[in-house]
């Protein structure tokens, strides 16, 4: 696999190594990137009404930012990572101010291509992504990937989300889809893991035949039956790329399975992805128009909300950040 460049990887906490920091080495090496890793401060330099004759707001935030640092210092001398064989030492950063805002900022300015971050899991929900996951997963214009502690050493089972307009079928493995399969697969080969493509479908007429037609079972059932073949012959071209872009041989050897859910896709992927025990899910962060569309904006919420395990988000071509360099 070798996609990323310079990746920048967020450390939620300086003062203890992380099981994904395995996971960011051998990335690292696989793609001979280059790495920073980051740490984020709330910035004090504002005032909050300190007494006098006391320290000031800046010397309080410089002696945070060298703590911060000697901490990333520290945690770095214990992982591989101090001494990489194939790529230079990480560069250590300390990043003051709203984390995802400074984050993206980083992204802009520095070009990184993937931001990695351990998710947040904040204890008093039961979701896995905390606020700054999610602004990072709505607004970051680079693929971000949220990883849920501990990792293991190898993954076993990566999901592929797509979503296409059946409306269009000749464009549903282009775009943002094509970006999903290409790392998904990529990921599965490296990790010698099972790979999954989760596509959920509706039959849109259903519930108006249902609600206020005169049809009798069968013809329901027949049109519902209908467009499951044509979510099917979809799913069929989507197949045929990828045995194309991979090849016989390799596509032979991943065998990657098919889940064609019938149902609302906000409640069925996350689920299924929990069936699986899936280890990673790498989907879509913006919605395309039209009936289920997937991903951030409402259906997206939803599924990350119920998400238990790690994501990798991806944004269509165009996306351009609402964040800007500017203060």
């Amino acid at each position: 696999m070798k996609r990323f460049s310079k990746i920048l990887y967020i450390h939620n906490d300086s003062s203890k190594p992380s099981t994904t920091l395995a996971r960011l080495a051998s990335l690292a090496a696989n793609n001979q990137a280059e790495i920073c890793i980051a740490t984020t401060l709330p910035d004090l330099r504002g005032g909050f009404g300190l007494p006098p004759g006391g320290p000031t707001s800046a010397a309080l935030q410089s002696r945070a930012i060298a703590d911060a640092k000697r901490d990333l210092q520290q945690m770095l001398s214990q992982t591989p990572l101090s001494n990489p064989p194939r790529s230079p030492a990480p560069e250590l950063r300390v990043l003051v101010g709203d984390a995802y805002i400074q984050i993206i900022r980083t992204v802009l300015r520095d070009g990184f291509d993937l931001v990695i971050k351990p998710a947040e899991n904040p204890s008093w929900i039961s979701r896995l992504f905390g606020t700054t996951d999610m602004q990072l997963l709505r607004e970051c214009p680079c693929p971000v990937w949220l990883m849920r502690e501990p990792q293991r050493d190898n993954y076993r089972c990566i999901g592929a989300a797509i979503d296409f307009d059946p409306q269009k079928p000749e464009t549903a493995w282009q775009g943002i889809n094509q970006k999903i399969l290409e790392l998904a697969s990529s990921l599965a080969l490296s990790d010698f893991a099972s790979l999954h493509l989760l596509h959920a479908w509706e039959a849109p007429g259903e519930i108006i035949m249902r609600s206020h037609g005169h049809l009798d079972e069968s013809a329901i059932t027949l049109y519902v039956e209908q467009e499951r073949r044509r979510q099917q012959d979809i799913m069929e071209r989507v197949l045929q790329w990828l045995k194309q872009h991979l090849g016989e041989q390799t596509y032979a050897y991943l065998k990657p399975q098919v889940h064609l859910l019938q149902g609302d896709p906000s409640r069925l992927i996350s689920a299924q992805a929990k069936r699986l025990d899936t280890d990673l899910v790498v989907m879509g962060s913006l919605a395309r128009t039209g009936i289920s569309g997937l991903f951030i904006g409402n259906t997206a919420e939803t599924i990350l909300e119920q998400m238990q395990c790690g994501v990798l988000a991806v944004k269509p071509e165009g996306f351009v950040t609402p964040v800007t360099l500017e203060h």
